[in-house]
């Protein structure tokens, strides 16, 4: 069994953490239609969980974001929201939050004919792009574009099959490509996993084939300080009667072979949930990750496969989505 503890949350006061990058985190609140609830972006200290205000954005409903990244020349988290799925009426913008004082601007993007975006990527040169598909035009061909961050306006990069949706994206600045993690469950035991790589300068892409057997699915991919490539590994639990253990994974990107990081109790991975937002930290050589069904900040070390949980704020209704390393 890997080893697991829980850090020492008895800190007082919040000191820089040295040899460590930055954590920020969105912190909601479910139902808070109504009240007086403002949605925020957060610090988090990754000894104790401690919080610092960063930016508050909306009173009222929490915002529906898909996803962040930090843009490091301009000091601005860069926050992808979407409501499409809650209202069926597109509301596609990306937020700039000012990390120094809290102050934002919103860019409009297409919202037009059904029309969603998730995964925001960026890249050494801080271009930003994301993937574009609509849920309600079934000849739209899906595609990757780049994102002019002072107007919105957009180059198409790389064009997909019609019903293709990643799970992950992220880029890989040693090849200069864009990865992406396909993973569908088509019932039966049976699902298909696919690693994408697409190329920025042409579009062009290839694939590689991951486990596909046994309700396997896969979430959140993640690169190290050398290029090294992880995702989440898990079940669905129709057909979890083995032991299967929920686990992170190293990908080899030239033939998609494996090597197990870390394994986790399956008691945390009860009730459908699982670690998500997954960032890598490179001071620190961690892997953290969010359990948002206990509202908790996995720390899990690559070399060992040790793990440590940091608890965040579990008040009624407080949800945090999406880690954000700078």
């Amino acid at each position: 069994m890997i080893n697991c503890s829980s850090d020492d949350d008895s800190q007082e006061n919040e000191t820089p953490e040295i040899g460590k990058n930055t954590i920020f985190t969105y912190k909601g609140e479910r139902n808070s239609n109504g009240t007086n609830y403002v949605s925020k972006i957060v610090r988090i200290d990754q000894n104790n969980g401690n919080e610092t205000d960063i930016a508050n954005l909306e009173t009222g409903p929490s915002l529906h974001f898909d996803n962040f990244v930090y843009n490091k020349i301009t000091n601005q988290i860069l926050g992808l929201e979407g409501d499409i799925y809650e209202t069926y009426n597109n509301i596609n913008r990306i937020f700039k939050i000012n990390v120094n004082d809290g102050t934002h601007s919103i860019v409009t993007l297409d919202n037009s004919g059904g029309i969603s975006y998730n995964n925001l990527i960026i890249d050494n040169n801080n271009n930003i792009y994301a993937y574009k598909y609509s849920d309600r035009n079934g000849t739209y061909l899906p595609k990757i574009v780049r994102i002019d961050q002072n107007n919105g306006n957009e180059t198409d990069i790389a064009n997909f099959e019609i019903g293709l949706n990643f799970a992950s994206l992220l880029y890989n600045e040693g090849t200069n490509q864009i990865l992406g993690l396909e993973s569908t469950f088509f019932g039966s035991g049976n699902s298909q996993n696919r690693l994408f790589e697409i190329n920025l300068n042409d579009g062009n892409y290839s694939i590689l084939n991951l486990q596909n057997s046994g309700g396997i699915f896969y979430e959140e991919l993640i690169i190290d300080n050398n290029n090294n490539l992880y995702a989440f590994k898990g079940e669905y639990l129709l057909f979890s009667a083995t032991n299967y253990m929920p686990r992170i994974v190293r990908i080899d990107q030239s033939n998609g072979n494996e090597i197990d990081i870390a394994n986790f109790e399956l008691s945390f991975y009860s009730n459908d949930t699982y670690l998500e937002d997954l960032v890598y930290n490179k001071g620190t050589k961690q892997v953290l990750g969010l359990l948002k069904s206990q509202n908790s900040l996995f720390k899990i070390n690559v070399n060992d496969g040790t793990y440590s949980i940091v608890n965040l704020d579990n008040s009624e209704g407080i949800f945090y989505k999406e880690l954000i390393i700078k």
